[in-house]
C-alpha cells in the first residue's frame, strides 16, 4: 500500500488529499481522486457533504473500499490539526457507510501509515507505523 501511494504521489508538493478507490479484486481502478484547498480544520457539515458524495461514488463504481493519502510537505509527525482532519473524515465516511483501508501521510521522508485507532490527536507522532501491514492492493494494469 505505501509503495503504491508513494508511486502516485511520489513527493510531497502541497497540502492536498488524495482518495484511491479499490475493487473487490482488490486492484486500484483508474479513478484517483484529489481533494486541494482545505482549510487547516475540518468543517462538520463539509466533511459530511464529501462523505455523503464518495459514497455515492463508491455505490456507482462498485469498490470495496477507499485508500485516503495526506500529502503535504514536512516531517512524518501529523500535526494536531492533520489528526482533527483523519479523525473527522474516518468519522463521516463510516456515518455515510464508505469503508477505509487506510490512511496514509505523505511526507518529505516518504510515506507514513497512519494508525487511526491507536492516536487520540494529542500524541503527536504516536499512531504513525512507517512500514506498511500485509494489505495487498494492487494497482490496474
Amino acid at each position: 500500500m505505501i509503495g503504491l501511494v508513494d508511486d502516485l504521489v511520489h513527493a510531497a508538493i502541497r497540502q492536498q488529499c488524495w482518495l484511491l478507490f479499490v475493487a473487490e479484486d482488490r486492484r486500484t481502478i483508474d479513478l484517483v481522486l484529489p481533494i486541494t484547498d482545505l482549510p487547516e480544520h475540518p468543517d462538520d457539515d463539509e466533511v459530511d457533504h464529501t462523505a455523503e458524495t464518495i459514497a455515492e461514488v463508491t455505490r456507482q463504481l462498485r469498490t470495496l473500499f477507499v485508500v485516503i493519502a495526506w500529502e503535504r510537505p514536512g516531517s512524518a509527525c501529523p500535526s494536531l490539526a492533520e489528526w482533527e482532519w483523519v479523525h473527522a473524515i474516518e468519522g463521516a465516511f463510516a456515518d455515510a457507510g464508505v469503508v477505509i483501508r487506510a490512511q496514509l501521510l505523505v511526507h518529505d521522508d516518504g510515506v507514513a501509515w497512519l494508525d487511526v485507532g491507536t492516536s487520540d490527536g494529542e500524541r503527536g507522532a504516536e499512531g504513525v507505523v512507517s512500514a506498511a501491514s500485509g494489505l495487498d492492493v494492487r494497482r490496474t494494469a
